[in-house]
């Protein structure tokens, strides 16, 4: 193998001991944010710790079916994110890397959003921010987004992004203007995102396997655009 080709390994001990950190070090930190979270909410507003760490179906004792497609929403959400950022990690500091990192905190905040209804419930009641600043908000970031990355995003397959924006608009359109209280305006809301997030996935899953092909074309011919 060439010179150039070889892969870069830690220097010494140290170094080996502290990547090996780093996958545990996410461990605790991840767990004790959330345990710690479950903890606050008990002391400060509550809330039983089994109201806060069982399915919503069992602690309702409703039917498994409620919320279904949320929860599948919030798997697929989960899922972008972390196509995004497996993406970033293995593209590094490059044009691609960056817009695979923003492209990931994005995502995941449209999942938590989505997941923990920040904008519908939990801000609007516990921070007074208005739902209506969100959907001003929301469209002037994505419109942001696709400014900032818009000649990466011309170089992918933009068809599945442009159905993802364009059912995620209707949704949101809908929300934010009607808010009819009906089972079939709720299948057609919840399903427009529904159909945006698959999209969404689609999308990324799509151009992160098109970037990683060329990144292994520049390894080889060294030719990648920029």
């Amino acid at each position: 193998m060439p010179t150039g080709l070889t892969p870069a390994r830690p220097s010494s001990g140290t170094s080996l001991r502290r990547v090996a950190a780093i996958p545990l070090a996410f461990v605790v930190l991840a767990s004790g944010v959330a345990l710690a979270g479950v903890v606050v909410l008990n002391r400060r507003f509550g809330v039983r710790f089994g109201d806060l760490t069982r399915d919503p179906s069992i602690v309702m004792s409703g039917p498994l079916s409620y919320g279904v497609l949320s929860t599948a929403g919030g798997l697929l959400w989960s899922a972008a994110t972390a196509v995004c950022v497996l993406a970033r990690l293995h593209l590094g500091r490059t044009s691609a890397g960056r817009f695979f990192a923003a492209s990931a905190a994005f995502t995941a905040w449209l999942m938590l959003d989505d997941v923990f209804l920040l904008h519908e419930k939990a801000l609007p009641v516990y921070l007074g921010v208005p739902e209506t600043a969100f959907h001003v908000a929301y469209p002037m970031i994505c419109l942001a987004w696709l400014a900032a990355f818009r000649r990466r995003i011309l170089a992918t397959r933009r068809l599945t992004l442009a159905v993802a924006l364009a059912f995620f608009t209707a949704s949101e359109g809908m929300d934010a203007l009607l808010k009819w209280d009906t089972d079939a305006f709720f299948l057609f809301e919840d399903g427009a995102k529904f159909v945006g997030i698959v999209a969404w996935l689609a999308y990324f899953v799509d151009a992160a396997l098109a970037a990683f092909r060329d990144a292994a074309a520049t390894v080889v011919y060294g030719n990648l655009p920029d």
